[in-house]
């Protein structure tokens, strides 16, 4: 038999339980007060990374798309119209280019377009909404005579819109995983980059 004091179970009495979550509240409170002031004191710099890792995904995701729905037009129809020569006469013959005006040379369909559909290697391609804190991306072919020599999609920012710093910085952190054949003009980068910024990307050449 225990002595009067000993609670069965384990079990701890309501004040003990009362003082438990008192205590537990408090820290709470205080973990709260802290954590707002180094948000205060630090003048938002957890809310910008999370801008920042927002826009990097976005950014990334959406180049992926479109570099693989450009690509998919050429690897399928590698001729092209036959008005253009080289490896590369199967990719759009277009000067900074939005992507709702690119066609597939091989087909004379939209590569990409502003509502969900069949696109011109018959897979869904739907044009993504621009990047925040962007213009949208643009689609550019050199040519050297009759040869399409390089193909680049580059991105710039909108400084008058929302979210421009944390694009711009995205960009410049995207440019730096870039291999040296993807690489185009370098974005102006630093501690802090400005808000007016150009990714460029080379996907073909």
């Amino acid at each position: 038999m225990g002595s009067g004091c000993h609670m069965p179970n384990g079990r701890i009495s309501g004040r003990e339980g009362g003082f438990a979550i008192a205590y537990i509240l408090v820290f709470i409170a205080l973990f709260a007060a802290v954590t707002a002031a180094i948000a205060s004191s630090s003048g938002g710099t957890s809310s910008h990374s999370e801008d920042q890792i927002r826009s990097m995904t976005e950014i990334s995701g959406q180049l992926n798309l479109v570099r693989s729905a450009i690509s998919q037009c050429a690897i399928d129809y590698p001729q092209g119209t036959g008005a253009t020569q080289g490896p590369l006469r199967g990719y759009p013959v277009a000067t900074a280019a939005t992507l709702d005006t690119l066609t597939c040379p091989g087909t004379g369909l939209p590569i990409f377009l502003t509502n969900a559909g069949a696109s011109s290697n018959g897979d869904v391609t739907v044009m993504p909404k621009a990047p925040a804190g962007t213009a949208g991306w643009r689609y550019s072919s050199i040519q050297v005579g009759a040869q399409t020599a390089q193909v680049l999609l580059t991105l710039s920012t909108d400084p008058s819109v929302s979210l421009s710093n944390a694009a711009s910085t995205a960009m410049c952190r995207i440019f730096l995983g870039l291999s040296a054949a993807e690489a185009g003009t370098p974005p102006t980068c630093g501690d802090t980059p400005p808000l007016s910024n150009t990714l460029s990307v080379t996907i073909a050449q």
